[in-house]
């Protein structure tokens, strides 16, 4: 793969990185396939390989009864495209299951149909949770694997992230009921590790510098990477000529939900370490940022 580019999605969720995969699989100089988080370098123990393997069969499951409802409608592309989500599915799941020696079969399963593409990609938003071995190894995969990590209102994806759990996991009241009574116990008690450490860019930011150098490590705002300045600067760093991008595009958007006034407060004093890491660091902010703290102030 020495021509080829290997980018690493690695966050953060609810980021925009669905948003970055549709981007990236339509340009014609990139293959993704059709499965867009791999789940490759944060299964490797057991328990995490079945988590995965039972992913993919429910999807599986869910992929089958929209291929049925397809055939009867007569809808001949939806059946093919149906068809290839699910051949990909399967490549997959070879590769979880398969000897990782050298990771070679990782990477057959990225480049097969590739064509004359310029950039292959994995975008798993989960692997900006990965210590530094692990972080290494996929450094050391391809000569030239970039990472890239785009970091989203703090405020913004925290509640984002909490109406997508509230959604999932169903239950009693109304979504936005839900929704602010799992922001509440974060915000009072702590509560929901799996959520806020997916935010915890600080933590992200650290161990990406500290393993990938600079050269092959992007870290930007996902509120300026959809900007046509923000497409030049990514172009650029993947090596492609330019990236063809709806901006309007909002991609699992999530269902609306209002947050109640004293809990976007607390959520804010909760946040602030982020925003003040990022400011420090990575600054200067995105306007979106400076709004949410000066409504904070």
């Amino acid at each position: 793969m020495g021509d080829v580019t290997l980018l690493y999605g690695v966050g953060a969720t609810k980021g925009g990185t669905t948003w970055l995969y549709e981007t990236l699989q339509a340009q014609p100089d990139c293959h993704l396939r059709a499965v867009k988080e791999l789940h490759y370098w944060d299964s490797f123990g057991p328990r995490q390989q079945q988590y995965q393997l039972r992913e993919l069969a429910a999807r599986v499951e869910r992929l089958t009864a929209r291929q049925e409802r397809a055939r009867i409608e007569g809808d001949a592309w939806k059946v093919e495209n149906i068809d290839r989500q699910l051949r990909d599915i399967e490549d997959l799941s070879k590769v979880l299951t398969g000897t990782r020696d050298g990771d070679k079969a990782y990477l057959r399963y990225l480049s097969k149909g590739r064509g004359g593409a310029h950039l292959v990609a994995d975008i798993t938003p989960s692997y900006g949770l990965l210590e530094a071995d692990r972080l290494e190894r996929m450094r050391d995969l391809t000569p030239g694997a970039k990472f890239l990590y785009l970091m989203r209102d703090p405020l913004s994806r925290l509640w984002s992230h909490v109406r997508m759990m509230a959604s999932r996991r169903g239950g009693r009241g109304s979504l936005e009921v839900r929704a602010n009574e799992i922001l509440s116990e974060i915000v009072s008690e702590g509560a929901e590790p799996g959520i806020t450490k997916r935010g915890d860019y600080a933590g992200a930011v650290e161990r990406l510098q500290a393993s990938i150098p600079a050269t092959r490590l992007m870290i930007g705002f996902a509120e300026e990477v959809r900007t046509r300045a923000g497409l030049e600067t990514l172009a650029a760093f993947l090596g492609l000529g330019k990236i063809d991008a709806d901006l309007a595009h909002k991609a699992h958007e999530g269902k609306p939900a209002v947050m109640r006034p004293e809990l976007r407060a607390a959520a804010m004093t909760f946040l602030r370490p982020q925003y003040e890491f990022v400011a420090r660091e990575l600054g200067p902010l995105p306007q979106s940022w400076q709004d949410n703290l000066a409504r904070a102030a």
